[in-house]
């Protein structure tokens, strides 16, 4: 008796829902094609739109700034510990924090090294060379 009931009721709900439908039904309705995505980025009027230096220069003198650059970051063992010495409360010393900025840490290079195949490295790379990481 039970199921007889429940099926006459799912039946007599579907029969509604369909006849409910029906009443309302319009034409079929057209499909709008997607617009296609264009980004030409900003205009000349849109504020200060940085022009980036290392396009203007060669591949010897990009090698020369990346070897000057690396040589700052070399230190002497006499040096390392100088350096220790002057940056003992890390946080509470801004030496340390300038000196923090200029290196990859290890906790960078895990974030780094965990980051998936298809994740974009872009903003990383942007926050390693700009200072949010």
């Amino acid at each position: 008796m039970y199921t007889k009931q429940y099926i006459k009721k799912s039946t007599r709900r579907i029969e509604n829902h369909s006849r409910r439908r029906c009443l309302f039904k319009t034409s079929e309705r057209t499909k709008t094609a997607a617009k296609p995505l264009t980004n030409t980025g900003p205009d000349e009027n849109y504020g200060n739109v940085l022009h980036d230096p290392f396009l203007d220069l060669t591949e010897n003198q990009i090698e020369a700034y990346k070897r000057d650059y690396l040589d700052k970051l070399s230190l002497s063992e006499s040096q390392i510990k100088i350096l220790e010495m002057r940056t003992r409360r890390q946080h509470q010393c801004e030496e340390w924090c300038i000196e923090r900025k200029k290196r990859l840490t290890a906790s960078i290079f895990g974030k780094v090294c965990k980051m998936r195949d298809k994740t974009s490295r872009a903003k990383t790379v942007n926050d390693i060379l700009f200072g949010k990481l």
